[in-house]
């Protein structure tokens, strides 16, 4: 028996941390979205990601999932992770997405995966989508039985602020909140899932530009820097967030800031192999990011706005991410 039948998982929307007793507030694992198929019958573990591509050559040391499935075949939806000092890493799953062979089997012993589950989508033959969220949840506790590689998310009511506010201290990135009484919807995005995010906010000095070869005039994406450790660092480029208004002024205010060379040595600043337009490190903005990562990049780095009241040397880079910038006079968002 073939158990498989691909099922496009359901997609969230992104908002921001509220109260309400209409939903329930879950960890958001930061790893790879997967839907696990389990067969105990035919002793089948099956893994699908979100694309509704095969993962198993990828995460071989999940193809037992299907023995934890007490009361027959089913579907599952949930995140395959990594961990690191004891919580999710997508920079540690990075190192095994691309991994095969002897590699991935080296790589494996060194970072071991574990599935965690929050849904279930099919028990035997029957379809549970149109079952209520909190229905769904009940069958999924009862049906699997966790072990070291496989978790059950747990949720709590109503307290999406607090909530939150732990995740945040506990460095996660960030909660999903989950409409009570709500089906499951493959494929949809919907307000029914409402992803929350931790985000991280910090000024950078502009210290160069990228543009796309066809427009070598037009600015792409910004190099940007900040003082770590007592010296002017490069943290890589940000794009995404800039507007034509934001574009045009810079062409305007970079102009006269054109230098020949980064602002200090070349491999404080890496480029990822492109040709950056540098500029005289004079003109600051402020960004948000998810993390750093083990390169000295920021991982969905977004523009948010300039900063004309903030100098570059106040442009110091807090790991913490704690900048408010609404404790600073004259910041300048975008409106």
């Amino acid at each position: 028996m073939n158990y498989y039948e691909p099922i496009k998982p359901m997609l969230a929307e992104s908002g921001r941390p509220f109260d309400s007793k209409d939903y329930i507030f879950e960890i958001k694992w930061d790893g790879i979205r997967c839907l696990a198929f389990l067969d105990p019958d035919s002793d089948v573990t099956r893994l699908q990601s979100r694309n509704l591509l095969d993962l198993n050559p990828h995460y071989p040391d999940l193809g037992g999932l299907h023995r934890q499935a007490q009361a027959g075949a089913c579907v599952i939806d949930g995140e395959i992770i990594a961990l690191h000092d004891g919580r999710p890493s997508f920079l540690q799953l990075q190192k095994r997405m691309n991994a095969s062979g002897l590699n991935l089997a080296r790589i494996a012993k060194h970072i071991p995966v574990l599935f965690v589950a929050f849904d279930i989508l099919k028990h035997r033959d029957r379809y549970l989508t149109d079952q209520p969220l909190e229905t769904r949840r009940r069958l999924l506790a009862e049906i699997i039985r966790p072990n070291e590689q496989l978790l059950l998310s747990e949720a709590v009511p109503h307290t999406g602020n607090a909530f939150y506010q732990a995740a945040c201290a506990q460095q996660l990135e960030g909660i999903m909140a989950k409409r009570l009484g709500s089906p499951y919807l493959p494929g949809k995005r919907s307000r029914d899932w409402i992803k929350i995010k931790r985000r991280r906010m910090q000024p950078f000095v502009i210290c160069g530009f990228y543009s796309h070869a066809p427009r070598p005039e037009v600015i792409a994406s910004l190099m940007i820097a900040a003082y770590y450790q007592d010296a002017l660092r490069g943290f890589g480029y940000v794009g995404s967030g800039l507007a034509q208004r934001d574009i045009d002024y810079l062409q305007h205010a970079l102009a006269p800031l054109a230098a020949d060379a980064p602002p200090g040595p070349p491999g404080d600043f890496p480029t990822a192999g492109r040709s950056v337009h540098w500029v005289k490190p004079q003109l600051t903005c402020l960004v948000e990011y998810l993390e750093l990562t083990e390169a000295r990049t920021l991982r969905h780095p977004a523009f948010q706005g300039f900063c004309p009241d903030i100098p570059p040397h106040d442009c110091i880079f807090d790991p913490a991410g704690l900048f408010d910038p609404n404790r600073q006079n004259g910041w300048c968002t975008k409106e």
